[in-house]
């Protein structure tokens, strides 16, 4: 019983994590008009620890930024498919997770990262920054 249990529990948890796509600039703005509050867009490589650090801290806290109708996002830099996959799927990332084709990341400057863009619920550009930030750091960000 335990055993199907705990199968049961995997299954589900599966279920509930990232999927990568591609995602260039002409299907990113329909995610930003999806009714969220904000959208925090992250650009990223798996290579970056500041970038991990940032990823691990959105998705430890993503149930706040749910309750806070905060759309996350985080578009990776990297021009391998299959590493950005399985990075994602040993994390279990609960946001989306993209693959830039090339245009987002030149739009946005993010050229350094993990680069931070915040997106208002109109999908107007409100902030951006770089590093890695803390949760209690983002929160600012996004109250101001």
């Amino acid at each position: 019983m335990k055993k199907i249990f705990l199968t049961v529990l995997l299954l589900i948890s599966v279920g509930l994590r990232a999927e990568v796509r591609e995602i260039d600039g002409h299907n990113f703005s329909g995610l930003l008009l999806q009714g969220y509050n904000k959208t925090v867009v992250v650009f990223w490589a798996v290579y970056c620890p500041y970038c991990k650090a940032l990823l691990k801290t959105l998705n430890e806290n993503y149930e706040y930024f749910r309750t806070q109708k905060i759309n996350i996002i985080a578009i990776s830099t990297d021009k391998n498919p299959q590493l950005v996959d399985d990075f994602v799927r040993k994390n279990g990332f609960h946001f989306n997770v993209y693959i830039d084709k090339g245009d987002l990341k030149k739009k946005y400057n993010a050229y350094y990262i993990p680069m931070t863009v915040i997106f208002d619920k109109k999908g107007e550009l409100e902030d951006t920054f770089p590093g890695n930030k803390s949760f209690d750091q983002l929160k600012e960000y996004l109250n101001d």
